[in-house]
């Protein structure tokens, strides 16, 4: 499964293609949500799914087929 993004989000553009993050966030995406009132994903460049990650809202993102 991937992603691209659909607005710059930190460091990465708009365009940028990431993949699920596969371990634990310590709380990070539901921090965001909380704070936000919006639901968020955690993402990363890594096609392993592996550190680093970053979140981004869902509706910033577009699932793309394999």
């Amino acid at each position: 499964m991937k992603y691209k993004l659909l607005a710059k989000r930190f460091e990465h553009p708009e365009g940028t293609i990431a993949y699920p993050y596969k371990y634990h966030t310590y709380g990070l995406v539901g921090d965001d949500e909380r704070e936000t009132g919006v639901e968020h994903i955690a993402l990363t460049l890594k096609e392993d799914g592996d550190i680093p990650f970053f979140t981004i809202p869902r509706s910033h993102v577009q699932k793309l087929e394999d």
